[in-house]
Order: C-alpha cells, then sequence, then structure tokens
C-alpha cells in the first residue's frame, strides 16, 4: 500500500539573512504572490524591488528597516540579495517536489 505525500512536513515560513550586521527574515510567499510575481518578470528594478520588500521583516526591532539599508549600500549587496532569493525559492520548489 502506498504511503501519502504529507505536504505539512519540513515546510518552512522564511528564511533568514544579515546586512550590514543587522538580521533580516525574509517570508516565502504564498502561491498567489508566487504568480503574482510572475507578471514582473519584465517589469523596471523599483518595482521588482518594491514587490520582494513587502516579504522582509526586521528580526530586532532596534534594526532599521531593510530598504533603507539595501538603499545605501552598493549594487553588489543588491546582486547577492537577488541571487539568494532565487536560491531559496529555487531550493525551496525542489524540497517540496522531493518531499
Amino acid at each position: 500500500m502506498n504511503q501519502p505525500y504529507n505536504l505539512d512536513t519540513d515546510v518552512s515560513e522564511y528564511f533568514e539573512f544579515i546586512l550590514k550586521g543587522n538580521t533580516y527574515r525574509f517570508r516565502y510567499p504564498t502561491t498567489r504572490e508566487a504568480f503574482e510575481a510572475k507578471k514582473l518578470e519584465n517589469a523596471p528594478l523599483e518595482e521588482s524591488k518594491k514587490y520582494l520588500i513587502q516579504f522582509i521583516s526586521k528580526v530586532d526591532d532596534k534594526s532599521p528597516d531593510f530598504q533603507d539599508v539595501i538603499d545605501d549600500v552598493n549594487v553588489v549587496y543588491w546582486s547577492k540579495f537577488n541571487d539568494m532569493v532565487t536560491r531559496e525559492l529555487s531550493n525551496a520548489n525542489k524540497d517540496s517536489k522531493n518531499s
């Protein structure tokens, strides 16, 4: 008899990252939000940035808002941030397929 897949196990709601010494939390988008992101594939950078930032919160209330920090660092940080988000979302997708 086959065991049913249990989609409720090993599901993270977020991942954390550090930027300029501050810890932030990126909440994984819902399915609906992920489909909305598809519309932004050819959108201007500022629009895509605004969309991603909605998923980020401070872990420590004393930390500055993520947008205030990311706006004042060089573009290498933004590139690394995008790589991290792409990798995390890709891994989340792979993990759900392998569960």
